[in-house]
């Protein structure tokens, strides 16, 4: 792949990855609500979803795998039940002042978290509009696939990880260090991202086929 293609790629990427997405809002909210290390177990599955994403463009851009209408359809439907399902739990659940009341009872929490946490970075990734939008639509348009080697392609696999997920963390020590404002300003940043996440589902609907 030339220099041009690479400075644009990395370039679009970039800017996908700074830009506030439902990925970046639940990053927030679950810092807010639970701490630090609750937002890296959501960026570690925001990770593994864009490996998976990117392991289905590769294979239709090689002409191997075929995406349906029908199959983006459910895509998009199966997106608008995930932020859903996300903003009602940063609404409704995992209130900051918990830590404070009973932190011992938290840090068990916790242990027993990881894995929703996980969990829901992954269903994010895998069926976020912004995050299909530029992976599915966009990220072909800079890839030359017949002209790369396996080579380039996992280096820019490499590379599209890292800089999703980067900024991601550095949401994570944002939303956790909400607490240092006072609770109630963690608790008010966690369902403000709830909130965002309902819109961008609004969004979803209004904008589908």
């Amino acid at each position: 792949m030339d220099f041009q293609n690479w400075v644009l790629l990395l370039a679009a990427t970039a800017v996908n990855s700074v830009v506030p997405g439902p990925g970046m809002l639940l990053v927030v909210g679950v810092s807010a609500a639970r701490g630090f290390g609750a937002g890296v177990w959501v960026t570690l599955g925001m990770a593994i979803g864009t490996l998976a994403l990117l392991g289905v463009v590769w294979a239709v851009m090689a002409g191997t795998m075929v995406l349906s209408e029908s199959g983006l359809g459910l895509l998009r439907v199966a997106g608008v039940a995930v932020l859903l399902g996300l903003a009602l739990l940063l609404l409704l659940f995992g209130t900051p002042v918990d830590r404070v009341a009973a932190p011992g009872l938290e840090a068990g929490r916790f242990g027993r978290r990881w894995l929703g946490d996980v969990g829901g970075g992954l269903l994010t990734a895998l069926t976020s509009p912004v995050h299909l939008v530029f992976m599915l639509a966009l990220l072909p348009q800079f890839v030359p696939f017949q002209d790369v080697s396996q080579a380039e392609i996992a280096l820019i696999t490499a590379a599209l990880v890292v800089m999703t997920t980067t900024p991601m963390l550095a949401a994570s020590a944002l939303g956790a260090g909400t607490e240092r404002l006072g609770f109630g300003w963690a608790r008010h940043v966690q369902r403000g991202s709830g909130v965002a996440l309902l819109a961008f589902a609004g969004v979803a609907v209004v904008a589908g086929p």
